[in-house]
């Protein structure tokens, strides 16, 4: 992934590009993953729930 599409105004430093990388982008797209995956299986629960307590 391009330096200058991660931190616009910085992309002169490319030495700090993949350490920017490992540390947030990864750590962003791991989060924003699981925290998709858990708020559609609370939504999965809520909708089935109901009808399996009826």
């Amino acid at each position: 992934m391009p330096c200058w599409l991660i931190i616009p105004g910085h992309y002169k430093n490319h030495k700090n590009c993949p350490y920017f990388n490992r540390l947030w982008v990864e750590k962003i797209l791991a989060f924003s993953v699981a925290g998709g995956v858990v708020f559609f299986a609370f939504l999965v629960f809520l909708f089935i729930t109901p009808n399996n307590a009826i």
